[in-house]
């Protein structure tokens, strides 16, 4: 193939018949491969030939990839539609994933007690998550108090990244 070429379920299947399980990315192509997941993240969360583990690390991967991007940036600017957005997709694909059985344990793996703020708002978010579902709260329900968790330090944005290290 070209490097131009996409990487198609043809690609997959080809590397899966040759006993190939994992490819890598170069570094320099990592952010579109990471854009790629994030806009795929709904339908690749549903691919159940796609090991649950293997799902649950692209789903945490890519709800730091996100949140990280979100916190990057300084309010209220740049906090648009569209970053709006890109935070409601990742909660909802995430709520459709937790549906599934042993996908918070596969999840589990994946909370490091690294403190940046993304990381402890996608933690506070898994944790709010699987407490809601225990009470089997609706799914808009749980979209909304899932977009409250993963967001609720948004304010810090507005303070120096020297003041916020200091902690």
């Amino acid at each position: 193939t070209k490097e131009q070429d996409h990487f198609t379920d043809k690609h997959r299947e080809m590397l899966h018949k040759q006993g190939i399980t994992k490819v890598f990315v170069n570094s320099d192509q990592k952010y579109l491969y990471d854009k790629h997941v994030e806009q795929n993240l709904a339908v690749i969360m549903e691919m159940d030939a796609l090991p649950l583990e293997d799902r649950a690390e692209l789903l945490y991967s890519t709800a730091q990839f996100v949140m990280k991007n979100v916190f990057e940036f300084r309010l209220p600017d740049r906090f648009n539609s569209q970053t709006f957005k890109r935070v409601v997709d990742l909660v909802t694909a995430s709520v459709h994933f937790l549906d599934k059985p042993g996908a918070f344990r596969k999840l589990s793996a994946y909370i490091s007690h690294n403190y940046a703020v993304w990381s402890h708002c996608v933690q506070v978010f898994w944790y709010s998550m699987s407490v809601l579902k225990t009470f089997k709260v609706a799914e808009t329900t749980l979209v909304k108090c899932g977009l409250g968790a993963i967001l609720h330090d948004i304010g810090k944005c507005k303070i120096s990244r020297d003041i916020l290290a200091k902690g």
